[in-house]
């Protein structure tokens, strides 16, 4: 689906895994299978410059959709890179490690643009004719693991990761801008700790948020206005979130707690992390406001 253009010499190294996996199975489950030899290994760089985009010695090939810029890579497994046992129908389960001469990051379809497998059967001894099984075999599992790295013991607001991690801004929002005031603008700063975390590729959309009531970690989010805010990996500059919308919500219904929510779009789904100071450090959240004030009626 997606791939990193800077990424050099790209390679896929298939491994044997039991098909007892599920989404149960930890990082430790399948690290034992991971270690032995994979059963095969592709070198995507090498496909692609091949004639028609095809090795005739392997059987391996790969179209390139140019408008959405995706893959369609089609490889061929023999019987000892793809054992077929009658008693599991035919399942087999692989788990996928990428390699480069960089670091490298690449995702997989899903669903209707899933893996499938295609088997072939021999049906004659002697080897001649081959005859294609009607069917083919989509994954009844799709899905990966790692091990997290260790939470740094700070009290930075981090948003995104994996596990994915949101954070909660109570706003002391002035009661004469709130009862006595139309709001212009509201812009929300925030000035990262550190470095965005992630593949080079994997830009990620963070949102802030309100919530229904402020129950901490808990609250229930308020869907019916957000503001959403592109990360690129590496970034260090100060973020600049348009609320007005959620600051005029608030100064409509003085009953909604002012509280800002931020999490990504798209959480569990990208390795991307961003961490900004907290309210205590000196580069600490800032919210401005333009407002005007109610016209003084009747004053001289």
């Amino acid at each position: 689906m997606r791939r990193d253009t800077a990424t050099h010499n790209l390679r896929l190294q298939f491994y044997r895994l039991p098909t007892t996996i599920d989404t149960t199975t930890t990082f430790g489950a399948v690290a034992g299978p991971f270690t032995n030899a994979p059963v095969r290994t592709v070198n995507v760089d090498t496909l692609l410059a091949q004639p028609g985009r095809k090795d005739t010695v392997t059987g391996d090939s790969v179209v390139v959709d140019t408008v959405n810029h995706r893959w369609l890579l089609s490889l061929k497994l023999d019987t000892a890179a793809a054992r077929y046992v009658g008693t599991d129908s035919g399942a087999v389960a692989y788990g996928i490690r990428i390699a480069a001469d960089t670091l490298a990051s690449i995702a997989f379809g899903k669903g209707a643009v899933g893996p499938v497998l295609q088997w072939y059967l021999r049906v004659d001894s002697l080897g001649i004719p081959v005859a294609r099984n009607p069917g083919v075999v989509g994954t009844t599992l799709a899905n990966f693991v790692f091990t997290p790295p260790t939470a740094p013991l700070d009290s930075t607001l981090a948003v995104g990761g994996l596990p994915s991690a949101r954070s909660l801004l109570r706003v002391a929002f002035p009661k004469f801008i709130r009862d006595s005031s139309q709001i212009i603008r509201g812009t929300l700063f925030l000035v990262p700790a550190v470095a965005a975390r992630g593949a080079p590729a994997d830009s990620f959309v963070m949102e802030a948020r309100t919530v229904l009531a402020d129950f901490g970690r808990k609250s229930p989010i308020d869907a019916r206005l957000d503001d959403p805010i592109v990360i690129h990996p590496g970034a260090t500059d100060t973020i600049k979130i348009e609320v007005t919308n959620m600051l005029q919500l608030w100064a409509a219904d003085t009953t909604h707690p002012t509280v800002f929510l931020l999490r990504p779009q798209a959480e569990a789904q990208y390795f991307g992390e961003i961490r900004f100071y907290p309210s205590k450090a000196a580069l600490r959240p800032t919210l401005q406001i333009t407002y005007v004030k109610q016209f003084p009626f009747g004053v001289p």
